[in-house]
């Protein structure tokens, strides 16, 4: 036998740190001394290694790509099924998946794409976590299921002595549907890729997967404000809806501009005008959180919403009652460039869209699958191929107009 002579749990566990490793351009780990001595060991040297551990003859001498054909087959035909690490356990559920071989080939590429996925660091701008309410309870049905939205609470019943205690009554709406859609792909490894030690196709496939999943939440969360699709009480979600008492429930803004203090006023007032469900009772608070497409928009709402000497980079005072700004440090700027797909001017101010209590738009995530995807693991015999696979189930809907106001640029 050639290589280490550790038991196969510790080689699988430093096979896959120094594997991770060789395929991430910033590391934030530190290796073991054992995953050090496989830093630089060919993929096919791994699997020759995974070979012997199982008991296997190998020529060491031989073909490469024999030796990863066979190695790639000790994991046989079962489909494995494992989650990110910091994955919210209330979407999990019972994944029912055959248990790995610890020190098996497949088990190392599974546990190597999870490690990858895991520590690797994307472009975090994506905006759909900062601008919409996670659903606490997973999704169990693919049928559409109407989203209750409940009003505001009234103020409690004064009570005479004695008096029974009434029980509180809450309005009740249904303005959409909750729907849930499936999203997927996979990336092989075939005998060839683990010949040619080809790392920079798995970091690049790996990199794909978990891209297209950040991509397709921000899509479909986006898709709910800019499509200003009809909700079920017949108007769009951002409209001049009929007054209820004093309550003017308008949320849209046409004929704005971009964000400065005064147009920021504007766009308060409408919100502070908006009723609650039945009633002109207004909604609470006032709006901090402002979504804008980049370039004139964002920069304009940099201007007027970041604290002054921000970060400690500059050293200003300021100057005039302009400069000071009345919502400096108090307002949220989530730029996203997507927005500029529909309109490159077209803004919205929200009051904490990331509470379920205020979310303008919810998004929930299918029992067994998780909030960060479902990863598969599988072997195909007709192509000799290792798949890994990130499945996703999701649904995005809208829950409230009443804490969003659209500014629709003149």
């Amino acid at each position: 036998m050639f290589g280490t002579t550790q038991p196969k749990e510790q080689f699988a566990i430093d096979a896959i740190d120094a594997l991770a490793y060789r395929s991430t351009d910033k590391p934030t780990f530190e290796l073991s001394k054992g995953a050090e001595a496989m830093a630089n060991k060919p993929l096919w040297a791994i699997a020759a290694e995974c070979l012997q551990h199982a008991g296997h003859q190998v020529d060491i001498y031989g073909n490469p790509e024999l030796i990863a054909e066979r190695a790639m087959q000790l994991g046989g035909l079962d489909r494995v099924t494992s989650f990110a690490a910091t994955e919210d356990r209330r979407y999990i559920g019972a994944s029912g998946s055959p248990n790995a071989t610890p020190g098996d080939f497949p088990n190392i590429l599974s546990g190597l794409a999870n490690k990858f996925l895991d520590t690797v660091e994307l472009d975090e701008d994506y905006s759909f976590d900062q601008v919409s309410a996670l659903m606490p309870n997973a999704l169990t049905d693919f049928k559409p299921m109407p989203l209750i939205n409940r009003g505001t609470v009234d103020e409690l019943d004064e009570l005479q002595d004695a008096e029974q205690f009434k029980e509180i009554g809450l309005e009740e709406e249904v303005l959409s549907y909750v729907f849930v859609r499936r999203f997927g792909n996979k990336f092989g490894w075939t005998p060839k890729m683990i010949a040619d030690d080809d790392m920079n196709a798995f970091s690049e496939g790996m990199l794909g997967l978990q891209e297209a999943w950040q991509t397709t939440q921000n899509r479909l969360v986006l898709d709910r404000f800019t499509s200003n699709e009809n909700l079920l009480d017949g108007s769009p979600l951002f409209a001049d809806r009929p007054d209820v008492g004093t309550a003017t429930n308008n949320n849209i803004r046409s004929g704005g501009a971009v964000p400065s203090d005064s147009e920021w006023g504007e766009m308060e007032t409408l919100y502070s005008d908006i009723g609650g469900i039945g009633t002109q009772q207004r909604v609470r608070g006032s709006l901090n959180t402002i979504l804008t497409p980049t370039g004139a928009p964002a920069q304009a709402a940099r201007r007027t919403f970041f604290p002054l000497n921000r970060d400690g980079l500059e050293n200003k005072v300021a100057s005039t009652t302009a400069e000071v700004g009345l919502y400096r440090g108090e307002v949220a700027v989530v730029p996203e460039s997507e927005l500029r797909s529909v309109s490159a001017s077209t803004w919205y101010g929200m009051r904490s869209p990331t509470r379920l209590r205020t979310a303008t738009v919810v998004r929930g995530y299918f029992k067994g699958y998780g909030t960060q995807g479902r990863r598969e693991r599988w072997y195909d015999p007709g192509n000799k191929t290792i798949y890994v696979s990130i499945e996703g189930r999701i649904a995005a809907a809208v829950k409230n107009w009443r804490y969003a106001v659209k500014n629709q640029v003149a």
